[in-house]
């Protein structure tokens, strides 16, 4: 993919990390992240700030765009002649890594920590040039998007750890990533979807940039680099990817305040998850090769020939060894060697009836996340949080047919 810009309006950029701010027809979530963008702390006056356009958002948001007044550094505006729509914009904005250190790609969805740049430069010094490296994210997530469990992470030195995870929601790249990321596209027209062990509806996306990465990291063996303090949250504003007209709170994170000294460190010693966000490595704690492991804490991965199969579910398969399900993170509780009867490694090589019920199998993982949760208190609120929002929803309609016929 090759895109054509005035380079001339990025000269003595070369060494600075940019601020990429992707936008189309959402002026009041553009200007929102604008405002948190301009309020935020810098460690110079001279910081980059890129707005790119999408062609077809109106004349009004370019109007609102020009006007911004950026008081940190340099501010250039990208208007787009055709539409590109989001995949190729995206694509077009990474490119824009030629002419900077860095760059930081926000969508107009979320919303920057006051101390997001001094992550971000930091980690872009650090991980930049580290082929095993796809991206830098500053969100940090903590319910799985795709298990829709809360999600705990093994906590170690660094302020990152490394995950098979694109995250969309505030991310850094540079030259060297994008064009590694951009030979492979190119040679891989045909993407053999069937073939990548992942999630099968992000194979079905249809405007996401990310199922791309999503397949270039999984078939090189590279990684994103997460943050444990989010330096980013979503307000999940209706957009290309969701249709809904009520505003979301599920993607809001805890931003982080306050400068810290980062610390990091090489991607090997960081603790490393896969697609799934399951802790990879464990295979040293349970006496077995990873590359015969299988971790499915979440039962959601595609099926494998895989010898060895660690997870919460009742299966008719020899069980090698057994754990209980109290310490968080999940694999804490194997680093621990916290015996007990409710996870398991099986030698799915050895046929052997299990009589234990998948019923409580089911009911150990969601009390293991969920208890506490199940008094009469909470089911109260539960009850009518969702009459609430079904009135809500339903006032919505009624809005917008009314609104239609005018």
């Amino acid at each position: 993919m090759n895109f054509e810009f005035e380079s001339k309006q990025f000269e003595g950029c070369q060494e600075k990390t940019a601020i990429v701010v992707v936008g189309y027809n959402r002026i009041d979530s553009l200007l929102r992240l604008l405002n948190s963008l301009q309020r935020a702390k810098y460690p110079s006056e001279d910081i980059p700030l890129v707005i790119s356009l999408d062609y077809g958002g109106g004349d009004k948001i370019r109007t609102e765009v020009e006007r911004f007044n950026w008081s940190h550094g340099r501010k250039i505006c990208i208007f787009h002649q055709e539409n590109l729509k989001l995949q190729k914009h995206m694509f077009s904005c990474i490119s824009l890594t030629e002419y900077f250190k860095g760059i930081i790609l926000l969508e107009d969805d979320v919303y920057v920590s006051p101390m997001f740049y001094f992550y971000a430069d930091s980690a872009i010094d650090y991980y930049g040039n580290d082929d095993c490296v796809a991206g830098i994210s500053l969100y940090n997530t903590t319910v799985s998007n795709f298990s829709h469990k809360p999600l705990y992470i093994m906590n170690g030195d660094s302020d990152v750890y490394a995950a098979q995870m694109v995250e969309t929601w505030g991310e850094c790249f540079t030259y060297n990533m994008w064009r590694q990321f951009n030979k492979w596209y190119e040679e891989n027209t045909e993407i053999k979807w069937e073939e990548i062990d992942m999630y099968p509806f992000i194979k079905q996306w249809k405007n996401a940039w990310s199922k791309f990465f999503f397949a270039w990291m999984l078939t090189t063996d590279k990684f994103f680099i997460e943050p444990y303090n989010s330096q980013t949250t979503c307000f999940s504003d209706a957009g290309v990817h969701s249709s809904k007209g009520l505003p979301s709170n599920a993607q809001q994170e805890v931003l982080q305040y306050g400068k810290k000294v980062y610390m990091f460190d090489r991607i090997e010693n960081l603790y490393k998850y896969d697609v799934y966000l399951n802790p990879l490595g464990l295979g040293k704690y349970l006496g077995v090769k990873d590359e015969d492991l299988v971790v499915d804490f979440y039962q959601d991965k595609q099926p494998t020939n895989k010898r060895y199969l660690l997870t919460c579910a009742i299966l008719d398969y020899k069980i090698l060894k057994s754990y209980d399900l109290r310490l968080k993170p999940i694999e804490s509780n194997i680093i621990e060697r916290l015996d007990g009867e409710r996870l398991f490694l099986y030698d799915r090589s050895v046929t052997e009836k299990n009589h234990r019920s998948k019923r409580s199998a089911n009911k150990y993982l969601m009390d293991y996340y969920f208890d506490g949760l199940q008094t009469f208190e909470f089911q109260k609120y539960v009850f009518n949080y969702s009459i609430n929002w079904f009135y809500e929803r339903i006032k919505h309609k009624i809005y917008k047919l009314i609104i239609a016929k005018k």
